[in-house]
């Protein structure tokens, strides 16, 4: 793990933490994942460690999560989506209908991202 001066804010040092061996850095008393913290402080009271998981698959991860939202937004806006999730019951078929959809979006997504 590196720790490196990033900036300093009011005349006082912040810091970045990473990885030199290309995993994510876990925030552990929140559990937070990202491939770097920065702007900490150097009272930081948080502890970090590195996981096993690898930046690259975590980006790639985020682009399928972020695909699947948009292709769904092309039929559902959010409003429209939360609308429908509210009142699945109510409206069984069309909320049916969306839960195909969003499958067709996973799998199309899927299909872009991973090959």
């Amino acid at each position: 793990m590196i720790i490196e001066n990033d900036y300093t804010f009011m005349n006082k040092r912040c810091y970045r933490v990473s990885s030199n061996s290309g995993v994510l850095i876990r925030r552990v008393e929140t559990g937070e994942v990202k491939p770097y913290f920065s702007g900490i402080k150097g009272n930081d009271t948080y502890t970090y460690e590195e996981t096993s998981t690898l930046v690259a698959d975590w980006e790639r991860e985020q682009k399928y999560k972020n695909r699947i939202i948009q292709l769904i937004r092309l039929r559902y806006d959010e409003n429209d989506e939360l609308a429908l999730i509210h009142q699945k019951e109510q409206q069984a078929d069309e909320y049916a209908a969306y839960l195909a959809y969003r499958q067709e979006c996973k799998d199309k997504a899927k299909a872009e991202i991973y090959g």
